[in-house]
């Protein structure tokens, strides 16, 4: 069977999806800092880029961040 474009898009996009390094994670306390986040998830593997996303009128956590690890197989061990 041949598979259409759009069937080849869909199984590309989903490939790409399914490969990150990067993840959101929402739900933080507006205690925590970008130390304690890199911290916890520090033993899943390496981390390249720690993100806490803060409000710019009061300077606290806005309770999501990002979290990128040097390669995607240290995601799957996340819970």
């Amino acid at each position: 069977m041949t598979k259409t474009i759009f069937q080849e898009t869909q199984e590309a996009t989903a490939s790409l999806l399914a490969r990150t390094k990067k993840i959101f994670v929402g739900g933080l306390p507006s205690t925590i800092t970008e130390s304690d986040f890199k911290k916890y998830f520090d033993q899943f593997g390496l981390i390249t880029d720690v993100v806490v996303m803060y409000d710019h009128n009061t300077q606290r956590p806005r309770g999501f961040g990002f979290i990128t690890f040097d390669t995607e197989d240290s995601l799957q061990d996340i819970p």
